[in-house]
């Protein structure tokens, strides 16, 4: 089903990510907009299966209805993240004074 295609999904942008960040100019935790990133990633990766799921599940079996908070703050955060990889805002980790 679609709800089990999530996690996964969401390990290989998180992989795939890692991995452009150590090819690219940018690297893994150079700029403050990418470590960001990556814990927002890490952020969505565990209340995936740890909020949202359960949330879904409950919301199938139709005992609950508290969807719209933990998918709000999914999408949010996906947004953020959006936002920083267009905008990369902050400068580069360490370099007091200058921005990149």
């Amino acid at each position: 089903t679609a709800l089990s295609l999530s996690i996964p999904i969401g390990v290989v942008s998180a992989l795939t990510g890692i991995v452009l960040s150590a090819g690219t100019r940018w690297g893994f935790a150079r700029y403050w907009w990418v470590l960001l990133k990556e814990v927002i990633t890490a952020a969505v990766l565990l209340t995936d299966p740890l909020v949202v799921l359960p949330a879904v599940r409950r919301a199938l079996d139709g005992g609950g209805s508290e969807l719209i908070g933990p998918l709000t703050a999914h999408v949010v955060m996906l947004a953020v993240a959006t936002v920083l990889s267009v905008v990369k805002p902050f400068g580069r980790r360490g370099a007091r004074g200058r921005t990149a």
